[in-house]
């Protein structure tokens, strides 16, 4: 029996610098993704490392975009494509894309602190309470 292709999200530094493929290789990485049957590139990704500053935060959203512009052109741009956490959710609407990663906000927590797109500020709407089971 031969095995299910494992779905995999492609991920884009577009300044973190920590984990993804530089905005210049995506579409290299893309088509080389979709080449292999055992992956299915079911999405495109980014993570916003400073969604507290706005300049940096749309410079950033802009170059991930111009990278799901050039998969699109070339026929390569998976089904879900995403680049906003908790913050940039309510900051930035230009960053959900198709999806969002709602993460803290989910719990009522306000991952900012400030005043959100909105004008609306958020409140804590539960606690989480975690049991060590392992060192």
């Amino acid at each position: 029996m031969a095995a299910r292709p494992i779905g995999v999200h492609v991920k884009v530094d577009v300044g973190m610098h920590r984990h993804g493929v530089a905005p210049a290789q995506a579409l290299d990485v893309l088509e080389r993704a979709a080449r292999e049957p055992q992956l299915r590139v079911e999405g495109l990704m980014t993570h916003l490392p400073s969604p507290n500053d706005d300049a940096t935060t749309r410079r950033q959203v802009e170059d991930f975009a111009d990278v799901v512009a050039s998969a699109e052109r070339a026929g390569l741009r998976p089904p879900r494509v995403h680049a906003a956490a908790s913050a940039a959710m309510f900051r930035f609407p230009e960053a959900r894309f198709d999806m969002v990663r709602a993460g803290i906000a989910l719990v009522g927590l306000d991952p900012d602190g400030r005043a959100h797109a909105d004008g609306e500020t958020r409140r804590q709407e539960a606690d989480q309470e975690l049991s060590l089971i392992h060192i």
